[in-house]
């Protein structure tokens, strides 16, 4: 039961929090779908649709990575690891592990993405280490997942703790 107090007769402060709990609870949305049955063939019918239309986006948003990706490979190289700390360092060890017409790393969104690797050599949920001419580049932390593995990049999600060059 969703209960809100009116304190020094502010009605519209109570009303305004009152709706706002409701709303957030899932009551409305709760009543709406209860208002008519619906067939469970109509349920099904409706979850394939939305699953397809989840399955599409996702499949548009990986084809439209790779183009960008087959257009200008070399924009925007972005490299951070939280546990090195000074820009300058990462900086330098970039320039020097990381030739830039052969192999990138991006770490976007909580995800570290590898272009233009060449095999991942070890894989577990705290370590994965992928190898790009002789070089071998550790991933380490916690619930390590390959998101997404094609020719020219491999998407690593979970909680990184840290990327060792070489």
């Amino acid at each position: 039961m969703i209960t809100v107090q009116v304190k020094n007769g502010e009605l519209d402060k109570a009303l305004r929090k009152f709706k706002q709990r409701v709303a957030k609870s899932g009551l409305p949305s709760e009543v709406k779908k209860k208002k008519e049955y619906t067939k469970p063939g109509v349920v099904k019918r409706e979850a394939r649709k939305e699953a397809q239309r989840k399955a599409g986006k996702a499949a548009r948003r990986e084809r439209n990575a790779a183009e960008q990706l087959k257009r200008n490979p070399h924009k925007g190289f972005l490299f951070f690891i939280k546990l090195i700390g000074d820009t300058m360092n990462i900086r330098k060890i970039v320039d020097d592990y990381i030739e830039c017409n052969s192999f990138e790393i991006k770490i976007k969104d909580k995800k570290a993405w590898f272009y233009y690797y060449d095999t991942v050599k070890n894989f577990s949920n705290t370590n994965i280490e992928i190898i790009k001419d002789n070089n071998v580049y550790k991933v380490k932390g916690k619930k390590l997942v390959i998101e997404s593995m094609f020719k020219e990049f491999i998407v690593i999600s979970g909680n990184i703790d840290s990327i060792n060059l070489g």
